[in-house]
């Protein structure tokens, strides 16, 4: 089964389309930009790529072929009663038409558990496993993944044959054939997931084959002459082992920030930056200022980084509003992350309690309200620099725009800009969010001229955002590459109440 190379599902995307420009026939490339989309909930454009691309017409790609019945199977985990049933047996007849095709076990193990989930003969099922079981070829000059999925295929056949103990030992066989191939253990995650809920089984036990947990990270700055923090590298390397991290979000302001950069890279973890301005007008506001040391580590980080993300400013100077908002933008980036691959994320501070005014206290309240889990490394109150107090900040306004060629309306709550947004959206409009940064009007244009009509578009920056502020109240999720008058591709994003049903269809 190709997984497409890469644990971070939106670049795995964008990649496939690269692919897709230099040749649209692509079936491969196709075949990547699809599942990329389902592993990131983005099943209505999934559907709608996997049709308008014709790969529903492929014969003879198991990889393909199976690729109708993971929608097929994404459908069923969103259905409920008679539709998931409905979705499941689909999901089992194209898996199935995919194993008569090719012989691969990926197909086969697939439509053993998805007949258990469209409650076909339990006898028909274990039967299924069996022949798969079988059918595994032995162990040879094999890539890693191709290991790690033979593995998990005997796992899931043990799994289906109530065999617990060679479940997890096959289970951790393809995990270390494999270790860093998080997608892969996410699908695979998901998939006993399947087969333990029909069974209304215990699932704690699948918390140690979890992928690794995305973080936030933040904290206060410090001169590089203070000797309080040398033992800091090691406590903060001690949580990044002990919470599982792989995933970092963040910005790099001497202190706190880059040494826990730091941590996150020498554990190897990746590394995503996210900075309220650019890179130079960050480091002569946030590092230099602080010791020398300190540039040639913010250096660093950045060169070992991921990601380099840059919040669309105003033209006036960084201040307190942006840096509030590239911080909340980091946060849900890392809830967003932990969607995709089925985990929670985390945040973690070196924090002054008794800083109640500081921009390190702000963040700690509002990942706190959020509910996600919280760490913290605690500084003594002599602390040679005293972190800046906080002002409250004037709020960015936050434009919500109705269909092209209408101008944007300004709020200065994004509470109140959802619940217009929604509005509108109810009433049948295409309409687009996002802040009132440089550029605005270009990202608004660029997300209503995708005429989703009764969807809500927000930016990158207002999907962080609503991720932190919003989930539990509306989905947030992935909804493809969008290019403004001026060339630029960028993210775009929907959003969703939470209560309201997806806008599902697949034409079979």
């Amino acid at each position: 089964m190709n997984t497409g190379g890469t644990t971070d599902l939106i670049k795995a995307y964008e990649l496939a389309l690269g692919a897709l420009r230099r040749d649209p026939d692509d079936r491969k490339a196709q075949h990547r930009s699809v599942l990329a989309l389902a592993r990131m909930g983005s099943l209505d454009l999934a559907i709608e790529e996997y049709e308008r691309f014709g790969l529903d017409a492929v014969r003879h790609d198991e990889d393909i072929m199976a690729l109708g019945a993971r929608l097929s199977k994404d459908l069923y985990l969103a259905s409920q009663g008679k539709a998931a049933l409905e979705h499941a047996q689909d999901s089992t007849a194209k898996y199935e038409a995919a194993f008569k095709d090719s012989g691969g076990h990926y197909s086969g193990i697939n439509a053993a558990t998805m007949a258990l989930a469209a409650d076909m003969p339990v006898e028909v099922v274990i039967d299924r496993a069996n022949k798969i079981l079988e059918q595994l070829p032995p162990s040879g000059n094999l890539t890693p993944e191709d290991h790690y999925f033979i593995e998990a295929t005997r796992a899931e056949c043990y799994l289906i044959l109530g065999e617990d103990t060679k479940t997890r030992q096959a289970l951790r066989a393809a995990i270390a054939f494999d270790p860093l191939n998080y997608t892969a253990h996410a699908s695979t995650i998901k998939q006993f997931k399947i087969i333990l809920d029909k069974r209304a089984a215990d699932q704690s036990w699948l918390a140690e084959f979890r992928p690794p947990r995305p973080l936030h990270y933040a904290g206060h700055i410090w001169l590089d002459t203070d000797e309080q923090f040398k033992d800091f590298p090691l406590k903060i390397s001690d949580l990044i082992q002990r919470h599982d991290i792989g995933f970092g979000y963040g910005a790099l302001a001497a202190g706190a920030d880059i040494v826990i950069a730091e941590g996150l890279l020498e554990e190897g973890a990746e590394l995503n930056v996210v900075l309220p301005a650019s890179v130079e007008s960050f480091a002569e506001r946030s590092v230099h200022l602080f010791g020398s040391s300190w540039v040639s580590r913010y250096e660093s980080c950045l060169d070992r980084a991921h990601s380099i993300t840059i919040l669309p400013n105003t033209e006036l100077p960084q201040h307190e509003a942006h840096t509030i908002l590239a911080s909340q933008m980091a946060m849900g980036q890392a809830i967003l992350r932990g969607t995709h691959t089925g985990v929670s994320a985390a945040q973690l501070l070196i924090l002054d309690p008794s800083r109640t005014r500081s921009l390190t206290a702000y963040h700690a309240k509002e990942w706190a309200e959020s509910g996600f889990d919280q760490l913290r490394l605690g500084l003594s109150t002599d602390l040679k620099l005293e972190s800046p107090r906080l002002s409250v900040p004037d709020s960015i306004c936050v434009l919500v725009k109705t269909d092209t060629g209408k101008p944007a309306k300004k709020f200065t709550s994004f509470k109140t800009a959802i619940a217009k947004a929604n509005e509108a959206a109810k009433n049948g409009a295409a309409v687009a969010l996002h802040f009132d940064l440089l550029g605005s009007d270009d990202v608004l244009d660029a997300l209503t001229a995708q005429n989703l009509k009764g969807t809500i578009l927000v930016s990158e920056a207002a999907a962080g955002y609503a991720a932190l502020k919003h989930s539990p109240n509306y989905a947030v999720i992935f909804a493809g590459i969008v290019i403004d008058k001026t060339g630029t591709p960028l993210r775009g994003y929907a959003m969703r109440p939470v209560l309201a049903p997806p806008n599902l269809k697949y034409t079979r």
